[in-house]
């Protein structure tokens, strides 16, 4: 993880989140906007995990519900680690 640019980590994200909800998802999509709720974003979190080799929050993606935001935020998280 610590390797990956913020584009891939934004790939990433984007990919993950188009898994869950079945269609494509743009850097400025919101999360609940695109119907996620508490049990998406525990599957957002796991694909996450899996897609990036590092564990992330749950809360991190209630509290940072646009997908861009989300992907720096995990960017910034994985630098202070």
């Amino acid at each position: 993880m610590k390797d990956m640019t913020p584009d891939q980590v934004l790939d990433h994200v984007l990919r993950a989140a188009a898994e869950i909800f079945g269609h494509e998802a743009a850097r400025t999509d919101n999360f609940f906007a695109l119907g996620g709720d508490s049990v998406d974003a525990v599957e957002l979190a796991n694909a996450l995990e899996r897609r990036l080799g590092t564990l992330i929050d749950v809360a991190l993606i209630m509290r940072t519900p646009d997908l861009g935001g989300l992907a720096d935020a995990i960017g910034v998280a994985a630098t202070a680690a």
